[in-house]
């Protein structure tokens, strides 16, 4: 590369034009009044079974709202071990209660509860399949009455389901299925307008796991986790309602339950612990999550501080560089996670003018491409590199993409140049805790190849692929990832790719395409899963200057 850059990422903190004039100051304070009047109460609408109307739920979060001095009216529709599917066939069916409580009241939000087992059982199975439907139609009228849906993550059984013993052998794998299950409702009910999830089962797993991490057993009694739970282990205590409570209270307002004043007949204690446990899984443990207080269009903004804007164009809350004028840092892409954390993909020279820190974190000689994770404060969190041996290298390495998934893990795609005939074997995948490799000692003359990786969120590489077969020639441009960890690739390839799951991995399939004669590029669009499994491909083009450049997930359900 013979063009030197500077690697620069800043973060752009606010935008503000001319200085305002009076008549926009007048217009600001008038609305200052608007903002100070009396809340509004919040309309609440749930439908559940007994996991709902154990303990009354809804009392409880009413309670909890007075107490925070959020006026709220809380109703509840409920019946035993009710499905989805249920409570949707009661919304649509004329003159039900159901179906005349929704249509005419004001609300706000709707919280619904499945079943307690069925979100946990395979996409394959018709329960599960009848609650997705039935989530899919309740989202579309509750969107219609212009009120949020909320799904009410329910909790894994104390001991396990003891009638579904392979599904569910404990509480924590019956808590992660049922978290798998209930998201994928979320997913396949959003495009019906705004849903929410309630983790109250994971807040349930945060107590479960503490006393794990202290040394305890969750399931011997006398303990909080223990506690949760009524005498059958799996319906809920007023304890575990009540966390139930606070955790949608922190859910739909964004505020903190910690210290609020109760009238349970429960301890201050156990109150507090419950409290606190609710606050750090909203707060802290559920970044994968969104909610509706992060919405920009949730709350009105706040009154404008007029002084407090910068003269000028714009102002920068920080920035981070790296590299000299006779060293090459070129920044791909960048992705921001809901927590504010910055991911940024980057392209270097491969040199030994590479050696440089940024942000607190050093960066290695021979390095050609990295991922760097900063926080919000722009101090950086890990980097991972990819390097080459020292040798020379034939140009063509460029970083793609890069997304994130629900859990926080990191993919990229980029396209690496081969080394030059008789030196270097390929490129090293180097990070604090594992490290891979891609060899490409095989390319006769100057080839190309196109990868995927997956970083966790400590920054520790999980796997690579690549479009293998012997021609190379070939790289992927660009990645869009679901929550779920499975991914979207697209870019192009020559006379012929193979896409394999890799030695010794027993997911996914390979695919592969072959062209003859005189080839310059073909589109690839493949889907790959969070274990690096490929799930399908296509091969599209007529042997032109075709390339995929980019791609999109759109409702989380399309590409």
């Amino acid at each position: 590369m013979s063009a030197k850059r500077l690697l620069v990422i800043s973060i752009l903190a606010l935008f503000c034009f001319s200085p305002m004039q009076g008549p926009l100051s007048s217009h600001l304070q008038a609305d200052d009044g608007v903002l100070e009047s009396s809340p509004v109460s919040l309309e609440i609408l749930m439908m559940g079974n007994s996991y709902t109307s154990a303990n009354s739920l809804d009392n409880l979060i009413d309670g909890v709202m007075t107490d925070a001095s959020k006026p709220a009216n809380v109703t509840s529709l409920t019946g035993g071990g009710m499905r989805l599917s249920q409570h949707s066939s009661n919304v649509g069916t004329a003159s039900h209660q159901w179906n005349t409580t929704l249509n005419n009241g004001a609300w706000n939000w709707v919280v619904l509860q499945d079943q307690s087992q069925i979100p946990g059982f395979p996409r394959a199975h018709q329960e599960w399949i009848n609650s997705k439907n039935g989530a899919v139609q309740l989202a579309q009228t509750i969107d219609d009455k212009g009120a949020d849906s909320v799904l009410m993550m329910t909790w894994g059984r104390r001991d396990g389901d003891s009638v579904n013993t392979q599904r569910f052998p404990d509480f924590s794998t019956m808590q992660d299925e049922l978290e798998a299950g209930y998201l994928d409702y979320r997913d396949n009910m959003s495009s019906h307008g705004d849903v929410w999830v309630a983790p109250v089962g994971l807040a349930f797993e945060h107590i479960h796991d503490r006393i794990v991490a202290d040394g305890g057993t969750p399931t011997n009694s006398g303990n909080l986790f223990y506690d949760l739970y009524s005498s059958d282990g799996s319906h809920p205590s007023l304890s575990g309602s009540y966390l139930a409570a606070v955790v949608i209270y922190a859910t739909i307002t964004g505020d903190d339950p910690v210290g609020l004043s109760h009238s349970t007949s429960l301890s201050n204690s156990v109150v507090l612990e419950l409290q606190q446990a609710a606050s750090a899984t909203v707060f802290n443990e559920t970044s994968h999550l969104d909610y509706p207080w992060q919405s920009n269009n949730q709350n009105p903004l706040p009154p404008i501080n007029l002084s407090a804007i910068p003269d000028g164009a714009m102002a920068f809350d920080w920035i981070q560089q790296s590299g000299t004028d006779d060293s090459d840092f070129i920044i791909n892409d960048v992705v921001v996670s809901p927590t504010g954390d910055i991911f940024a993909l980057g392209t270097a020279s491969g040199d030994d003018k590479t050696d440089h820190t940024i942000g607190g974190c050093d960066l290695p000689e021979l390095l050609f491409l990295f991922v760097v994770k900063y926080n919000s404060n722009g101090v950086c969190d890990w980097t991972a590199n990819i390097t080459g041996d020292d040798a020379e290298y034939n140009s063509g390495w460029n970083g793609g993409d890069i997304s994130l998934d629900g859990q926080g893990n990191v993919y990229i795609t980029g396209t690496l140049g081969s080394p030059k005939t008789g030196q270097g074997t390929g490129y090293y995948f180097d990070s604090w805790g594992k490290s891979g490799k891609i060899d490409m000692s095989n390319c006769n003359g100057d080839c190309t190849i196109g990868f995927v990786a997956k970083l966790d969120s400590l920054g520790q590489w999980e796997w690579t692929r690549d479009g293998g077969a012997s021609n190379y020639g070939h790289g992927f441009n660009s990645i869009d990832t679901f929550q779920n960890g499975s991914s979207i690739i697209t870019g192009y390839y020559g006379n012929d790719i193979l896409l394999n799951s890799g030695v010794g991995v027993q997911v996914g399939s390979s695919y592969s395409d072959s062209r003859q004669g005189t080839v310059s590029k073909n589109i690839v669009v493949a889907m790959i899963d969070k274990n690096g499994g490929w799930q399908w491909a296509s091969f599209l083009g007529s042997n032109g200057n075709d390339a995929g450049h980019d791609v999109n997930i759109y409702d989380n359900n399309y590409a």
